[in-house]
């Protein structure tokens, strides 16, 4: 049971990620049978691509409950994370805040497993994305980049490679043209070009990449 909401969970956050006026922890929903969990995850999963993020906090906030209440540290950590990612879209950026510390401060205290450090991978990749979006544009770079080396020491090629395109919007903002341009280079596999570009050519060299079939991993 664990492994099959853990699998949905993860599936969820590759998928978004690409994610205080109601509480994180909320005091209902506490979950009375072994299949309960797996539907809040199956619904939060569902609200959120029909973009009814309202609905989908309140879910993943029970989610979150239920899965506390079983113990169960990693699920925990990995619905409020998606609780993080949705209360982004609606602009609730302390609780999302609330929410990523909460989850991250819980996987410090796990074992260092290949399961908790894609789930810390994921973390931090939605944690990247509330602080570019809230203006922390070199935090959130720091961030990614940590993300990256937790990816790539698990030998996860396709979450590497959607972790630098995330890295090229960051250096972006921050005026990096030539090195946003290096990274795309590098992340599609192109021979060495003359990266002293401008705004508008890292954003046609970023089309390219959309046009290579990776448009899925694109999230501005």
């Amino acid at each position: 049971m664990r492994s099959l909401i853990l699998a949905v969970l993860l599936f969820f956050l590759s998928v978004g990620g690409v994610l205080v006026t109601t509480q994180v922890w909320a005091s209902t929903a506490i979950v009375q049978t072994q299949q309960e969990p797996l539907q809040l995850v199956e619904q939060g999963k569902s609200l959120y691509q029909n973009r009814q993020f309202e609905s989908d906090l309140r879910v993943w906030s029970q989610a979150a409950t239920a899965l506390a209440a079983r113990e169960d540290k990693l699920n925990q950590a990995m619905a409020l994370s998606n609780l993080a990612l949705t209360a982004q879209q609606l602009g609730r950026w302390e609780q999302a805040k609330k929410a990523i510390a909460t989850s991250l401060n819980i996987l410090q205290t796990q074992p260092k497993t290949p399961e908790r450090s894609q789930i810390l991978g994921s973390t931090l990749d939605i944690q990247g994305q509330l602080q570019l979006a809230v203006g922390e544009s070199e935090t959130a770079l720091a961030t990614w980049q940590q993300a990256a080396e937790i990816y790539q020491n698990l030998g996860n090629q396709n979450a590497v490679t959607k972790n630098q395109i995330n890295q090229t919007q960051a250096m972006q903002d921050l005026g990096l043209y030539p090195m946003a341009c290096k990274t795309l280079l590098k992340t599609l596999e192109l021979d060495h070009q003359n990266c002293q570009i401008t705004k508008e050519e890292l954003q046609t060299l970023k089309k390219r990449f959309v046009n290579k079939g990776n448009s899925s991993m694109l999230k501005n």
